[in-house]
């Protein structure tokens, strides 16, 4: 039988398959031609956001998993931001979902698109759920929580049981790396609770990027969502 035969009669098998076999077909042959386009558009847009905003960023938080945010102008006036020269960005273009079914490809796609933009080097703090939080922590880009508050402040808010360790494992050797805090439980904040879409199911933690050098507006930050 020719090839292009083949490839009919394939075709038309799959058509008369359900919706759910369909899709695992197309995520298994065609998932790697999907997740490098779409990292390649999240870049380009990246780039492109960079060039027609104009305007330099002063803070860039990330709220993964939530398509609502507290506002921006607020936070903009505690840090003395003018916001017709500066830009406060609060994203919430991530969806990161690792525990649900096939959401392991929506995931690797919007880790690679947090990486890009990381490699800009604009974003300063990520709010996430816990599960999300752990499932970024061998991208490596968690700051301290030390460097940024002091070894005070993450004792304090240990007793409270505020304080995520979280531990790098090196993907080569398996080594495992000694915890460190790298998140503030900011579940009770009232800004979380009115402003964003997670529910309550786990707790939601505020981390920051490793090597900002804005370590005030990091401080505020803090503030202005507890």
């Amino acid at each position: 039988m020719p090839v292009i035969d083949d490839i009919r009669e394939t075709q038309e098998s799959i058509k008369s398959k359900g919706f759910k076999y369909q899709f695992k077909y197309y995520v298994h042959y065609y998932k790697w031609h999907v997740i490098i386009g779409i990292i390649l558009v999240a870049f380009t847009f990246s780039l492109i956001k960079s060039i027609v905003t104009k305007k330099d960023v002063a803070f860039e938080a990330i709220f993964v998993n939530s398509h609502q945010a507290p506002e921006v102008t607020a936070f903009a006036e505690m840090i003395n931001v003018d916001l017709t020269k500066f830009a406060v960005i609060f994203d919430t273009t991530y969806d990161i979902h690792p525990a649900e079914e096939y959401a392991d490809q929506l995931s690797f796609v919007n880790s690679q698109k947090l990486l890009a933009n990381l490699s800009i080097g604009e974003i300063d703090a990520i709010v996430s759920d816990k599960s999300t939080a752990e499932y970024l922590k061998n991208q490596q880009f968690y700051e301290n929580l030390e460097t940024i508050f002091g070894t005070d402040f993450v004792k304090s808010m240990n007793n409270e049981g505020k304080i995520l360790y979280l531990s790098y494992e090196d993907g080569e050797t398996g080594e495992v790396f000694p915890p460190f805090p790298a998140g503030i439980d900011i579940s009770d904040s009232e800004l979380i609770k009115n402003n964003t879409d997670y529910d309550g199911s786990e707790p939601v933690y505020l981390t920051f990027v490793l090597g900002r050098e804005n370590p005030e507006y990091l401080k505020a930050f803090y503030e202005y969502i507890k």
